[in-house]
C-alpha cells in the first residue's frame, strides 16, 4: 500500500494537469580567443515523444515474445498467431523508428534488421517450421535487444 500512494504522490503534478517549470540558465563561454555571452541553454526534463515511449514499449513487448517463441515448441496454429503478433509489432517499429528517429541510422539499421528477422519467421510459421521460427526468433531477439539499447 506504501509503494502506490509514493507513486500516486510522485505522479500527481502529472495527474491534477499542473503546469511543469522549464528552467532557462544564462551561460557564458569562455575559449583562449573568444568569449560568447548571453547564450541560452534550455533544460527539458522527460521530453520522450509519444512515438519514442511507443517503441520501447513495442520493443519490450516483443522481446517478451521471442524469448518465449525461441525456447517453446508451440503447436503450428500457436505459432502462426505468435509470428502474426510479432510481425505486426516489428512492423509497427520500423515504422516509428523511421518517423521518430531519423538521424540515428544504429537504431533504423536494427530496426531494419528486425523486421527481416520477423518476416523470415512469419515465412516459416506459415510452412509450420517450428524449428525455423525458433532460430529467426533467435536472431531477431538480437536485434530487439540493440533497439532496446538505443531507444
Amino acid at each position: 500500500m506504501k509503494t502506490m500512494t509514493a507513486l500516486l504522490v510522485a505522479f500527481s503534478p502529472a495527474l491534477l494537469g499542473q503546469n511543469v517549470k522549464v528552467e532557462h540558465h544564462v551561460t557564458t563561454i569562455k575559449q583562449p580567443d573568444v568569449t560568447l555571452s548571453n547564450v541560452r541553454v534550455q533544460e527539458v526534463h522527460g521530453a520522450k515523444s509519444k512515438k519514442v515511449a511507443r517503441i520501447g514499449s513495442d520493443v519490450n513487448r516483443l522481446e517478451s515474445i521471442l524469448a518465449t517463441t525461441q525456447n517453446a515448441n508451440l503447436p503450428s496454429s500457436s505459432l502462426k498467431s505468435v509470428a502474426n503478433e510479432a510481425n505486426a509489432l516489428a512492423n509497427r517499429i520500423w515504422a516509428d523508428v523511421h518517423k521518430s528517429l531519423r538521424g540515428q541510422s544504429n537504431a533504423i539499421d536494427a530496426a531494419t534488421q528486425l523486421r527481416a528477422h520477423i518476416r523470415m519467421m512469419h515465412k516459416a510459421a506459415a510452412s509450420g517450421d517450428t524449428a525455423g521460427v525458433q532460430l529467426h526468433a533467435r536472431e531477431a531477439l538480437a536485434f530487439a535487444y540493440r533497439l532496446d539499447d538505443l531507444v
